[in-house]
């Protein structure tokens, strides 16, 4: 067998590429020569020849460093196809221990073109540099196959570990390639070493980006821990988040008879043990998973965590001409009246309980107010339209 031949025997045992297998070896031959004669590094070139073998040339140009009379005296011109300068002329560089005969036919009739002294065969030095360029050639490839495998992944959560800040880039190690997590998308979160989990946003070139931040992130987080959730037996309808709390509205995937009850429970979990990983995955922000309705008012309600509401308001603040129809929830406001001592709960820490349910729907603002009794108990939670964009990341 020759050389080629073993090459492409390794690469089908190996289930790799053997078009690329073949560049690596022709790419640790010119790597070789380049180190044996370091001022022509640019001028080599390797191929396969018929005989399976590499082929080593160094070309040279005439008028730049090779002269157009020197080619014409050793029999190089055609006189069909004269040569003129910036011709290029490749001369057969002979390495191998078994190329005596044909180097010296060549240093006899060419000898005084090549500005090299050919060994019988490349020294320690020439091994060494084959050796590193076919290492570094074999990682590189390596990193560009595990990136192109991530593309797949795009729109996924996956789990690294944080290896080193760069610029305000954490980057994190996924297994023998690294992934960017920029600064603002939560890379500032981790120290070196920690477990990160964060989803593949987007593959852009040898580059993959992660993210911690948006919707996408949450959905993508819950499908991971929660198995009726990937098996699509429930489904993420809606996603609502601050910096310390999240807001899950899931539903049963249409006919599968799961209840909007029995859909919480199964994205809770036994003991709250899914919403326990998805806090910690979250770092610690506060989960709450609520049935989905596609009634706004009656899902606001729901997306309020188990208060009590005895009124409903809902105040449209379209121009008074516009046509009569349902309220579009992103130019009104829905008010809540709740008993003056679960004020304090609907509302949420800064204002995120109401806030977070006025998002969840669409709500331009909702407002909570205890009772009659307790007009001065209230109290309002609004999300502007710019805070809207930047919680979606």
């Amino acid at each position: 067998m020759n050389l080629r031949e073993i090459v492409g025997g390794v690469a089908e045992r190996a289930g790799a590429s053997a078009e690329q297998l073949e560049g690596l070896v022709l790419e640790s031959i010119r790597a070789a020569a380049a180190a044996t004669w370091p001022t022509h590094a640019e001028r080599f070139e390797t191929s396969w020849d018929a005989g399976g073998a590499v082929e080593l040339k160094l070309y040279r140009t005439i008028g730049k460093d090779l002269a157009l009379d020197d080619a014409r005296r050793c029999g190089l011109d055609d006189p069909a196809d004269p040569l003129q300068d910036g011709d290029e002329l490749g001369f057969t560089v002979f390495y191998r221990p078994d190329q005596d005969t044909p180097r010296e036919l060549q240093r006899a009739k060419f000898g005084s073109l090549l500005p090299i002294e050919q060994p019988e065969q490349f020294g320690r030095r020439a091994a060494a540099a084959a050796a590193r360029a076919l290492t570094k050639l074999v990682e590189v490839h390596r990193a560009t196959t595990l990136r192109a495998s991530f593309e797949e992944l795009v729109g996924r959560v996956v789990v690294g570990r944080a290896r080193r800040h760069e610029r305000g880039a954490l980057f994190v190690d996924l297994g023998g390639v690294e992934a960017r997590l920029g600064a603002g998308a939560g890379g500032s979160e981790y120290g070196t070493g920690d477990r990160v989990v964060a989803l593949v946003e987007a593959v852009r070139g040898r580059e993959i980006v992660l993210t911690r931040h948006g919707a996408a992130f949450v959905r993508a987080l819950v499908a991971l821990e929660v198995p009726a959730v990937e098996s699509g037996q429930v489904e993420v309808a809606g996603v609502a988040r601050d910096r310390s709390r999240v807001k899950i509205a899931v539903r049963g995937r249409e006919g599968s008879g799961v209840t909007p009850a029995d859909a919480v429970a199964l994205v809770v979990g036994e003991r709250g043990d899914h919403v326990l990983e998805l806090t910690r995955a979250l770092g610690g922000a506060q989960v709450d998973v609520v049935p989905w309705d596609d009634d706004p008012v009656r899902g606001a309600i729901a997306a309020l965590s188990g208060v009590e509401v005895l009124d409903v308001e809902v105040l449209d603040d379209r121009a008074d001409d516009a046509p009569a129809e349902a309220p579009d929830p992103g130019s009104s406001r829905i008010t809540v009246v709740v008993a003056p001592e679960d004020v304090r709960a609907a509302v949420g820490a800064r204002g995120a309980n109401a806030r977070l349910a006025a998002v969840l729907h669409g709500w331009r603002e909702l407002v909570v107010r205890g009772g009659e009794s307790s007009g001065s108990d209230a109290s309002c939670a609004s999300l502007s339209e710019t805070t809207m964009q930047d919680e979606e990341g």
